[in-house]
């Protein structure tokens, strides 16, 4: 887990800059749940 923000809002944050947003972007996580898997399909669609 990251310190200070998770994975999540960090691609968040980077996909709403107008400059970094067509970054592409590999989701690395120790999440198992089956929520999260599909939370970070959504962000890859987007």
């Amino acid at each position: 887990m990251m310190p200070v923000m998770d994975g999540f809002a960090l691609l968040t944050q980077l996909k709403s800059h107008p400059e970094w947003c067509q970054l592409p972007v590999v989701l690395l996580t120790a999440r198992t749940a089956q929520q999260d898997k599909l939370q970070g399909t959504e962000y890859g669609s987007r």
